[in-house]
């Protein structure tokens, strides 16, 4: 999934960095790390759902005149922020994969936590 995402354009070392902070959550929990913000497992697993789903209305928006790349891109031309521009404009086609890749890992990750918890009882 990680080269797909990489070929689909996200960029490399952010998605590592996402990787990384989410095993490192994915490993504290379940060594019973909770901190007090933890969400529940039912509400880990309706994010992910929720981010499918908005990460599909994010595609459909993204395929539309709508999108808002093109009012960062019809800027008039700046040497100093066109490649900031640029930047964020690749961030929204990414987007909704990145939003995807999220939601998959979280899943699994409430279904470990929902393991754990179970088997310290």
């Amino acid at each position: 999934m990680f080269n797909e995402l990489r070929e689909a354009g996200c960029d490399s070392e952010d998605l590592a960095g996402l990787l990384f902070a989410v095993f490192t959550i994915a490993v504290a929990h379940s060594r019973g790390n909770r901190v007090p913000n933890d969400i529940s497992i039912r509400e880990a697993r309706r994010l992910a759902g929720d981010l499918r789903s908005l990460a599909d209305r994010v595609e459909g928006v993204n395929k539309t005149a709508q999108n808002p790349k093109f009012d960062l891109l019809a800027a008039p031309p700046d040497r100093i922020r066109d490649p900031a521009r640029k930047h964020v404009a690749r961030l929204y086609d990414k987007l909704p994969e990145i939003m995807r890749a999220y939601s998959y890992h979280l899943e699994p990750y409430s279904k470990l936590a929902g393991r754990s918890a179970k088997e310290s009882l």
